[in-house]
C-alpha cells in the first residue's frame, strides 16, 4: 500500500482534472501538489496535470481539456495564452535496437516564454522551447527551441514570418 503522501498526491491531481472544478479550485489543487500558479492565471475545466514540476506566470490562460506531463518540467511564462486540446509532453524513450524498442523513460523539461499564444490541439514536445511573443498555429508539432516573436505552423512546426509589434493602443481598442 502506498504512503499516505502519494495517495493524497495522486488524490488532488485527479481531483483538479474534473469538469465540475472552477479555475480557482484547480489551481489551488495544484499549489497543493508542489505547482507554482499565479494567482492572476486561470486554467479551464478538463485540464489534466501529470505529477511534476509545474510554474504558471501572472495573466496566462489555460483553456479546456489540456494535457500537462509536467514530469519533466513545464514553465509557462507571463500572459500566455494556451489554446484547447494543447498537448506539453516531458517524457520520452529512446528507439532501442532490440525488443522492446522503447527504452528508458528520459525527461525533457518543456518552457513556453511571456506573450506567446500556443494554437488548438498544438502538442509541445520533450524539450520544446517557445521563445517569447511566439504564436503557433492550430495542429502544429513542436520540438526543439522556436524564435521569439516569430509564427510557427505545421507538422513538424516551422517559421512562417517574424512578427512585429502592434502599433501603440491598438491592442486596446474594444471596437
Amino acid at each position: 500500500m502506498a504512503d499516505n503522501r502519494s495517495y493524497w498526491f495522486r488524490f488532488l491531481l485527479g481531483l483538479q482534472s474534473l469538469d465540475l472544478v472552477t479555475g480557482g479550485i484547480r489551481a489551488a489543487l495544484l499549489r497543493a501538489t508542489g505547482a507554482t500558479i499565479d494567482r492572476t492565471a486561470f486554467m479551464e475545466a478538463g485540464v489534466k496535470v501529470v505529477a511534476g514540476r509545474l510554474s504558471i506566470g501572472a495573466d496566462s490562460y489555460v483553456n479546456r481539456n489540456c494535457l500537462f506531463d509536467a514530469r519533466g518540467g513545464i514553465a509557462i511564462g507571463n500572459n500566455v495564452l494556451v489554446g484547447p486540446r494543447v498537448t506539453i509532453l516531458t517524457a520520452t524513450h529512446p528507439v532501442m535496437p532490440g525488443l522492446p524498442r522503447a527504452g528508458p523513460v528520459e525527461y525533457e523539461p518543456v518552457m513556453i516564454g511571456a506573450n506567446a499564444w500556443i494554437g488548438a490541439a498544438v502538442t509541445l514536445l520533450p524539450g520544446a522551447v517557445v521563445g517569447p511573443g511566439c504564436v503557433i498555429a492550430a495542429g502544429a508539432v513542436v520540438r526543439g527551441k522556436l524564435e521569439a516573436d516569430t509564427l510557427y505552423a505545421g507538422v513538424p512546426a516551422q517559421s512562417k514570418r517574424k512578427l512585429g509589434l502592434p502599433p501603440a493602443g491598438d491592442h486596446l481598442a474594444t471596437g
